[in-house]
């Protein structure tokens, strides 16, 4: 594993557990899009045996990198806990394997969080009330609306006046929305985002997504054929599947929409889908449209889950002279003369590209020396502080 790699893998750890203050490594894979949620849906549903068969990359690599998250972890001083992975089958709770190599297999049933060394017991939350609770979010965390009506009921004739009452109550009647039509589907995306969503992760926190996924999944279903309104951003399949986490299906719903190149909502959508995605062809080219053709709404915010783009961005952003936000992209290309065949076989024929752009992967490209001559003589006239740059690059290259 290189340097790059290790430093991104604890970038993405230290982001998991400032978000939701524990490690667990399905979260490592899902966010490194290692896994598809809906391969995890199939193992939790036992559509699958093993869940390792479904994971993208090289074995080998994922069970390195899952070894060393651990190791950092620990280092930070948490505790591992073996954690128990059921069906969520109502008829059967069967425990799940993760894998059949024992190590990879340990390797992920594992959580990681601060140890708590209170040895006083709190009487509350030994309560009847309180294991009511839980029991109804566990029933909707593992998909079983009629399990927790039940539940709540019991809870609402042994304490009716409790705080989480209402709130479990949302909920459970969020989850039994799917069993109809959706009627008003801008009414209905307000509803889920403003209010189901916020509600979701503070009873349910990260597993929130378990009761969440389908139903986005059911409301985009219902948009398939609704084009995009930039004044209704959220009612749109590229959002519905973004919070499905159905990321190819967000890709999809961006790159059919007429234009979609310069809406930089749909733009950011794209990126954020084709990071998860790993495409790199496809995120540098959404970056890039948001330089060129959306600058003012760019937000270098969108690269904190790209480590190593988030430190080309501070290493422009530190340039003397300095340069626009449109020259980006070229000044990557100047970095990373390795990126033009990569872009040049990605070329969208909807897209104008800047003259400096094109000059610079000219440059880059194998063409004759008096071709190059006059293509530095070009940049050299028309765009000078782009040029200095070149050249400190060449210098720099020169010197190892």
């Amino acid at each position: 594993m290189t340097h790059e790699d290790l430093v991104e893998l604890h970038c993405h750890i230290d982001r998991l557990l400032m978000e939701q203050g524990e490690y667990q490594p399905l979260e490592l894979l899902l966010r490194q899009c290692r896994l598809t949620y809906a391969d995890y849906e199939a193992w939790r549903n036992q559509h699958t045996d093993l869940l390792d068969e479904a994971l993208f990359g090289d074995i080998a690599h994922i069970k390195t990198q899952l070894k060393l998250a651990e190791d950092y972890v620990q280092q930070l001083g948490l505790v591992r806990h073996s954690l128990e992975i059921h069906a969520w089958r109502n008829d059967n709770h069967a425990l799940l394997r993760f894998s059949s190599d024992a190590e990879f297999n340990r390797l992920f049933h594992g959580l990681f969080r601060k140890d708590d060394t209170d040895p006083q017991l709190d009487l509350f939350l030994d309560s009847a009330a309180t294991i009511l609770v839980n029991a109804i979010m566990q029933s909707l965390v593992n998909r079983q609306p009629g399990q927790a009506r039940r539940q709540w009921h019991q809870l609402f004739n042994q304490a009716p006046d409790h705080v989480r009452l209402g709130g479990l109550e949302r909920l459970i009647e969020a989850s039994e929305y799917l069993q109809g039509s959706v009627h008003d589907p801008v009414g209905e995306c307000r509803w889920l985002h403003e209010e189901i969503a916020p509600l979701a992760d503070d009873i349910l926190g990260k597993d929130s997504r378990n009761l969440m996924v389908p139903l986005w999944r059911h409301l985009g279903d219902a948009l398939c054929d609704r084009r995009f309104d930039p004044d209704q951003p959220r009612v749109h399949t590229s959002f519905t599947a973004a919070q499905a986490l159905e990321w190819e299906a967000v890709y999809k719903a961006v790159v059919s929409e007429p234009g979609w190149h310069q809406q930089p909502v749909l733009i950011k959508r794209c990126f954020a889908a084709c990071h998860r995605l790993r495409w790199l062809r496809e995120k540098l080219m959404a970056v890039f449209l948001l330089c060129w053709c959306c600058p003012t709404d760019w937000e270098s915010a969108i690269l904190e889950d790209d480590p190593v783009l988030a430190r080309d961005w501070h290493a422009f952003e530190a340039l003397e002279p300095e340069l626009a936000l449109e020259y980006f992209p070229t000044w990557l290309l100047l970095k990373k003369p390795e990126l033009e065949k990569l872009m040049s076989e990605g070329v969208n024929p909807q897209v104008v590209y800047p003259t400096h752009y094109v000059l610079v992967m000219e440059l880059q490209q194998q063409v004759s020396m008096q071709r190059k001559i006059s293509t530095r003589k070009h940049i050299k006239n028309k765009y000078p502080d782009l040029f200095l740059h070149y050249m400190q690059h060449i210098k720099k290259m020169e010197n190892g």
